[in-house]
């Protein structure tokens, strides 16, 4: 495991006791977690079949997604994360878990209809080899559900390009927390096109979700109101404006 994975690994087991409370509607980020899981499940449609979510957390979606499938499972490299979602879901028959990585999957080969991975591409810093994993394990013609966080939003170039540097540098002067030290990755569109038809994915549907109108700190400092205008702002993923989400859910097909 490289020691990029390795941090990705320790951070995410460090908050699995907590993670299921960052999908509060109450918060910024909360508000776009909830947007997310609604686009997701929105791609994954009923008779998903045989369902496998790569970084399933503490299963925050793990109770609707097997709803949607005939047997779900749900992997994720931090156990902390897959004792919380066993605890959250024992009165369902059709889930079973598992601590695995996304570039060694513990599954046969086209054994699966439907692959979920949210929130799991940027934190890889070998997106190529978990992508080959995917579509070793997908049937042909499966369905491939990726989300990750789009670049070009106004929102996304205010926190990118002021606010990050300047919170960095006053860190830097006045270190008032322990530093946040995992890297995000990015995509537009045509980027993940291009990455995922590499390893012989067609992608069929895009859908922005999350439009605040408020930037970073303003968003944090007025939740509510935040939440609000996230809500107003939801339609706009039907409009030429649909840019301005901060991320995307992509439904792609395996060739």
């Amino acid at each position: 495991m490289s020691e990029a994975a390795g941090l990705v690994k320790e951070y995410f087991d460090q908050q699995s006791n907590v993670y299921s409370s960052w999908y509060r509607a109450d918060t910024p980020d909360g508000c776009a977690f909830l947007e997310r899981k609604a686009r997701v499940l929105e791609c994954v449609g009923p008779n998903a079949g045989v369902l496998l979510d790569i970084g399933c957390g503490s299963g925050v979606m793990s109770r609707e997604l097997a709803a949607q499938a005939s047997e779900y499972i749900g992997m994720d490299v931090a156990a902390g994360m897959i004792d919380a979602a066993r605890a959250a879901t024992t009165d369902l028959r059709n889930v079973q878990f598992r601590v695995g990585d996304v570039t060694r999957i513990d599954v046969a080969n086209r054994s699966i209809d439907t692959v979920c991975a949210i929130g799991l591409l940027e934190y890889l810093d070998d997106p190529d080899a978990a992508l080959r994993e995917m579509r070793r394990v997908l049937r042909p013609g499966g369905r491939l559900i990726l989300s990750v966080p789009y670049p070009y939003s106004p929102w996304r170039i205010w926190e990118q390009w002021v606010y990050l540097p300047a919170r960095r540098a006053l860190t830097a002067l006045v270190p008032l927390r322990t530093p946040y030290l995992l890297t995000h990755r990015f995509y537009s569109v045509g980027e993940y096109r291009r990455l995922t038809g590499r390893h012989g994915f067609q992608l069929d549907r895009v859908e922005f979700y999350n439009f605040p109108l408020l930037p970073r700190p303003f968003d944090v400092l007025a939740p509510g109101l935040t939440a609000m205008t996230v809500k107003l702002a939801s339609p706009l993923r039907r409009t030429p404006l649909k840019f301005m989400g901060t991320g995307f859910v992509a439904l792609s097909t395996a060739r």
